[in-house]
């Protein structure tokens, strides 16, 4: 989804056309709750939610107000981003990563645009 996004970006942004990628990491809903509150996977969530730096899962507005950030104008000049949505997920190799955004510029944004981190 990354490079397409990217790829999107250079072949549209000529026409004014934007393409930005959110990846979030776990959120917080009924789906989510069903999953990992349960008795036989309780174990499971506690420790993916541990996993985030934040040490929850994310809120559904919150990944909405990340896109509706990029939809603004505030955003006019953001094209061919991922933007990392995911309380600090830690980045690991395994079934601890972020379940949507595998590629190098989700685990690091700082690598895809060659900046040395902050």
């Amino acid at each position: 989804m990354v490079l397409l996004t990217k790829n999107l970006a250079i072949d549209y942004g000529p026409s004014g056309i934007r393409a930005n990628a959110i990846c979030p990491g776990f959120v917080d809903t009924p789906m989510t709750a069903g999953i990992f509150d349960g008795p036989e996977l309780g174990a499971v969530g506690a420790a993916m939610r541990d996993e985030h730096a934040l040490r929850r899962y994310a809120r559904p507005d919150e990944i909405a107000s990340v896109a509706s950030f990029l939809l603004s104008t505030d955003a006019s000049f953001v094209s061919g981003a991922a933007m990392p949505v995911d309380g600090r997920l830690h980045r690991r190799p395994g079934p601890t990563a972020s379940p949507s955004c595998s590629a190098s510029a989700c685990t690091d944004p700082h690598r895809s645009m060659g900046a040395s981190g902050a």
